[in-house]
Order: C-alpha cells, then sequence, then structure tokens
C-alpha cells in the first residue's frame, strides 16, 4: 500500500491590494480606467454618472467579494439603508419642494 506524506499547508501572507499575482496589466488598465471615468463625473442624464453606471456594471464582479472583508456585510446594509432612505425622503419631501433634476 502507498502512502503519501500529508502535504502542510503554509500560512501565505497576503499581498498588497491591487498587488496580488492574479491581478495582471490588463485588469489594472481597466481599474485606471475606471477610476478616471468615475473622476471625471460625466453627467448622463438626471443626475446618473457614467462612474454610477461603471460601478452598477461591475456589481456582479465586487459584490460577492464584500463578504471577505470584516466590516463588508454591515457597510453594504448601511448603504442600502441610506439609498432607501434617500429615495424615501426625495418622494416626501417633491409635495412641497422642489426638486433639480440634473
Amino acid at each position: 500500500m502507498l502512502v503519501q506524506p500529508a502535504m502542510t499547508a503554509l500560512a501565505a501572507e497576503p499581498s498588497p491590494v491591487g498587488m496580488d499575482p492574479a491581478v495582471g496589466p490588463g485588469t489594472r488598465a481597466v481599474i485606471a480606467g475606471l477610476l478616471v471615468l468615475t473622476a471625471m463625473r460625466v453627467d448622463l442624464f438626471s443626475g446618473i454618472t457614467l462612474g454610477t453606471v461603471a460601478g452598477l456594471a461591475l456589481a456582479p464582479v465586487w459584490v460577492p467579494r464584500i463578504r471577505g472583508f470584516s466590516g463588508g456585510p454591515g457597510f453594504a446594509a448601511v448603504v442600502t439603508l441610506c439609498i432607501a432612505s434617500g429615495i424615501w425622503l426625495t418622494a416626501l419631501a417633491s409635495a412641497d419642494h422642489t426638486i433639480i433634476v440634473r
């Protein structure tokens, strides 16, 4: 009977953000381009910016990774509540306030 030696898992140190070997130069170029598009604040319509559209388009990439961070789920819950309350307060105030749509 052949017995294989047990593999010991070496504790690998985490690499700095963005320096993961799986992140190639093409991925870094896409990240840099998206950061520039977000910083430019290009308004598309009704206050929606190009950065918002890019962030929502890439949601399938970054949303599953939120659970990996210690404060990620709590932060996501607070952001969701803030968005919901912003929409609710805007609708509530629209009866007697002027809402500027850019």
